[in-house]
């Protein structure tokens, strides 16, 4: 249904705002909006993404300690 309109953004922001505890389901979603990114040739919705990704890691990355 999202995917049908294109809404790459708003889900973007939905897996920013979550705090998933499967790692699958949005990293998933997020490797779907880059495969279509790329394939649409969308300039923003790539950057969007790959910001996305990086705030996903970023947030993965606290939950873990490194000793």
């Amino acid at each position: 249904m999202v995917y049908q309109e294109n809404a790459i953004l708003e889900v973007n922001r939905i897996v920013n705002k979550n705090n998933f505890t499967d790692t699958n389901y949005p990293l998933s979603l997020l490797n779907k909006n880059l495969e279509i990114s790329l394939k649409q040739n969308n300039k923003e919705w790539l950057a969007d993404t790959y910001l996305s990704l990086g705030v996903f890691w970023g947030q993965k990355g606290n939950l873990k300690k490194a000793y």
